[in-house]
């Protein structure tokens, strides 16, 4: 089984972007993420993301790995280049006012 060169590059498998409000839900997805196993059948598989790893780690969560950042912009910024995906929880809510923005 060769590396995937897209996932090979980045750092994290995934971005996870959630209000503070969420903190529980981010949470649990963080872990649950992390710990999943992948069914051996389909580990190694090319697939148009690219090759099936055995685990879907490390995530990039902002309260693990920005406790200590003293330019949080700009590590976020990194953060985000160095994931392959983007997780967005957005509370309903405030999704609702954007919809009145101009």
């Amino acid at each position: 089984m060769t590396a995937d060169p897209v996932t090979t590059a980045l750092r994290y498998r995934a971005f996870i972007s959630y209000s503070h409000q969420d903190k529980s839900w981010a949470d649990w997805l963080h872990r649950a993420l992390e710990a999943y196993v992948v069914p051996r059948r389909l580990v190694g598989q090319t697939t148009l993301a690219g090759t099936i790893p055995r685990r879907f780690a490390p995530i990039f969560r902002d309260r693990d790995e920005l406790a200590s950042a003293t330019d949080l912009d700009r590590k976020v910024n990194e953060a985000l280049a160095q994931s392959a995906n983007l997780i967005h929880k957005r509370l309903p809510v405030n999704a609702a006012r954007l919809r009145f923005l101009p």
